[in-house]
């Protein structure tokens, strides 16, 4: 017998394989343990751009934990390819896609289950139209031609509409234009459609250049005491006074004075005695001259002296440039604070402005040129107090407003516009019209219109103006439905379709034809949010006991209302139920295979 060797009872036999088998096993399970435990911290990540053309190759990168990887990828369901390991950087072919674009998903998965996904929007590019003009730079009345295009080549029989007239492309996609009369640079809005293409839907920028009509401005006060004489109008226009304007006075329907400017457009005028109404107005008229807003009349309030205290307001400093801050002080005659009075910033339209304390401060006013402007502090049982400070003009171009919205709706349908500058900002209190409605923007920008029952499919203008801004005209195709096969205004949405409990997403919001959609109700599980003027929100996941599905109802007044779904994966019961089946699993097969080995019969 060799001692080197051990003997073993009968029935039981060294089985040196499943003693191997069971440590491989357990590596395994070990292994696959730190992978699920590592995995949960780390961060996965695609970083490239979210909106692109179609038949364009995009390069996107794939990172974890902010350092290069090779992951296996998936691009709208259909692409799969590898990352470079070095650079974590896959190229990628955009497909080809409808005028209207379609949101397209990227989807990263790398060693340990772990995966990321991305929303692309990939925009139409051979079916959409686009514009070439004649002139860099297009002067009121003047003659410029554009050409309208899809893919570089011209279309033809494409319809034109600009300045309220439809025109016709010809056989080169080519089209004459003439820019209108404006009284300031202006943008104005240029919309070019055709069956079968993406439309088009832009602004052109329209200099004033001193042909046609000119702009005046009415400088009155908007408030005086009854039986006020000699009260200055003053006509106003680029180049200083208008003289020779022809001012009359009404009163409750009946004209009650005329006077004619002197040569710095200066008039006096008297106070008609009240009746009934506790106003009047100023009307005046210019041949060749026009006001911006279009209205050539301001109203003034008359107001009765009471017995009790005078308001007085100290602005300082009396002089400032356009968006300057200026102080304004109330106080009594003896020079104590007065608190709660409210404010008229007095011009053609009174602005109404709370103040809760003796003093605040406002900003200045754009101007279109060099003006004076009225103020005043009103308080019941106070009489009320005026000042005066001149507002400078600052040279150079004016501001520019645009406005995002969607270019085709139904008829009777309720659609959002949002006002911005040229630095895509929302621009509040713009007065927008629309189909003879006056509405002002909200602070994020925003005004809302319902379009009219149509007979017929046509386009309608779309008019904003605020003080200081370029004024803006532009088009929106309202659609006769019941004549037509209308159009739907559906929402689009764009959102990652996993995500982990606790994790903040965004949702984009947009049209058909890409346009974001400022506003829409977004509701996911039982929380309620709202689109920003981007069209898109950030939501956060709510924590899961399990791996759920959540519905995301996207629903705007306007628009056909939209349902997409997004799984909500829970991270510490995964990860826990993972490890306890792996430990089960061990348990079973190495007891299975430690009976067997011990007791062989």
């Amino acid at each position: 017998m060799n001692s080197g060797w051990c003997k073993y009872p009968k029935g039981m036999q060294y089985q040196p394989f499943r003693v191997r088998l069971i440590i491989v096993i357990m590596f395994l399970v070990v292994n696959s343990c730190i992978q699920t435990v590592c995995c949960t911290d780390n961060t996965l990540y695609i970083a490239g751009p979210s909106e692109v053309f179609e038949g364009e190759t995009v390069v996107f990168t794939i990172l974890l934990n902010d350092q290069p990887v090779q992951a296996k990828v998936i691009f709208d369901t259909s692409l799969s390819t590898l990352s470079n390991g070095s650079t974590g950087e896959v190229s990628i072919t955009m497909p080809v896609v409808p005028f209207t674009g379609k949101y397209c998903e990227i989807t990263a998965w790398v060693a340990g289950n772990l995966s990321v996904s991305k929303i692309v929007y990939v925009k139409n590019l051979t079916g959409a139209l686009s514009v070439q003009f004649s002139n860099e730079t297009i002067k009121e009345l003047e003659t410029f031609s554009i050409t309208v295009q899809a893919n570089e080549n011209p279309v033809e029989a494409t319809q034109v509409w600009f300045n309220s007239e439809m025109y016709l492309t010809d056989t080169l996609g080519s089209v004459v234009l003439i820019a209108p009369d404006v009284l300031v640079t202006t943008n104005v809005g240029l919309y070019v459609n055709k069956s079968g293409y993406g439309p088009y839907s832009s602004t052109i920028r329209i200099a004033e250049a001193g042909r046609g009509d000119q702009l005046y401005e009415i400088i009155v006060p908007s408030i005086i005491e009854q039986g006020e004489q000699d009260i200055k109008v003053y006509v106003l226009g680029l180049s200083g006074g208008v003289a020779a304007a022809h001012i009359s006075v009404w009163y409750e329907g009946v004209m009650v004075e005329e006077q004619i400017t002197d040569e710095q457009g200066r008039a006096w005028i008297d106070s008609p005695s009240p009746i009934t109404a506790d106003y009047f107005t100023v009307q005046v008229e210019k041949t060749g001259y026009r006001s911006l807003s279009g209205i050539d009349e301001v109203k003034i309030y008359i107001f009765e002296p009471v017995e009790g205290p005078t308001i007085y307001l100290d602005v300082t400093p009396s002089e400032v440039d356009e968006g300057d801050t200026i102080l304004i002080s109330i106080f009594d005659d003896v020079g104590r604070s007065i608190d709660g009075v409210s404010i008229w910033l007095g011009y053609e339209n009174s602005m109404m402005i709370s103040a809760v304390s003796g003093s605040f401060e406002l900003h200045a006013p754009v101007v279109f040129f060099d003006q004076e402007r009225y103020i005043y502090a009103l308080k019941e049982k106070h009489n009320f107090g005026s000042a005066r400070f001149t507002i400078r003009n600052k040279p150079g171009d004016q501001n520019v407003l645009n406005i995002v919205y969607t270019t085709v709706i139904n008829e009777s349908s309720w659609f959002a516009l949002t006002i911005v500058d040229s630095f895509d900002r929302p621009v509040s209190d713009v007065a927008v019209w629309f189909n003879n409605n006056l509405k002002y923007s909200d602070s994020s920008g925003i005004v809302e219109f319902q379009a009219p029952p149509l007979d017929k499919t046509k386009m309608m203008w779309i008019n904003a103006s605020h003080s200081g801004f370029s004024p803006l005209s532009s088009m929106i195709e309202v659609v006769d439905v019941d004549n037509a096969s209308g159009f739907t205004s559906k929402l689009i949405v764009g959102v990652v379709p996993t995500i982990l409990e606790g994790e903040s997403f965004i949702v984009s919001v947009r049209t058909m034809q890409g346009i974001a959609v400022p506003g829409v109700r977004v509701v996911f599980g039982e929380t309620v949010y709202f689109t920003d003027y981007t069209g898109m929100v950030v939501l956060i996941a709510p924590e899961v006991s399990w791996d759920s599905t959540f519905k995301l109802l996207v629903s705007r007044i306007g628009y056909d209302s939209s349902t997409t779904e997004v799984m909500v994966k829970n991270v510490e019961s995964f990860t826990y139920w993972y490890l306890i089946l792996l430990v089960v699993l061990v348990l079973v097969v190495g007891g299975i295979v430690f009976y067997r080995s011990r007791f062989r019969f």
